[in-house]
């Protein structure tokens, strides 16, 4: 159940369409686009994180923002809930796998958004030799290249 549906959740993403930042630093514009374009995406994408009214926009937005705009939520992103509890039912337990295969999905599929849209060279700095993006947060690329903005 749970790497399958966070594979299928990623793969309906990649087939998303993205507005593509040509050959050029992403300046101001082109990244709030970017920002709305991956919201969307990801409010598509139910979850009972974050209140359950946006989807999961809190991967994309930062949490100050999230927070207003869903009514005082926080959106906590899932770790590993690990094996089951004699103290859980089998139906919570896979409840908590499939919120944070979900999650985990969504993430991905939107991270490989990102680097379909922008040009590697404007997030290499992020990447690491032996694993590429797989610890990077869709924040962590966002903030990245709002601080490398052209303006």
């Amino acid at each position: 159940m749970g790497e399958d549906l966070r594979a299928e959740t990623r793969e309906k993403i990649r087939k998303e369409t993205i507005t593509a930042i040509d050959n050029r630093q992403p300046n101001d514009t082109d990244i709030t686009r970017l920002i709305k374009e991956l919201a969307t995406i990801a409010a598509n994408y139910p979850t009972p994180l974050g209140g359950g009214n946006m989807g999961h926009v809190g991967l994309v937005i930062d949490s100050e923002t999230y927070k207003r705009l869903s009514g005082g939520h926080e959106f906590i992103k899932p770790t590993y809930p690990g094996p089951k509890t004699s103290a859980q039912t089998k139906a919570e337990y896979d409840n908590e796998i499939r919120t944070f295969e979900i999650c985990r999905g969504v993430e991905q599929g939107l991270r490989d958004k990102i680097i379909e849209a922008v040009e590697e060279s404007y997030l290499i700095e992020l990447e690491e030799e032996l694993i590429g993006y797989m610890n990077v947060t869709v924040k962590q690329m966002i903030e990245h290249l709002q601080e490398r903005s052209g303006g």
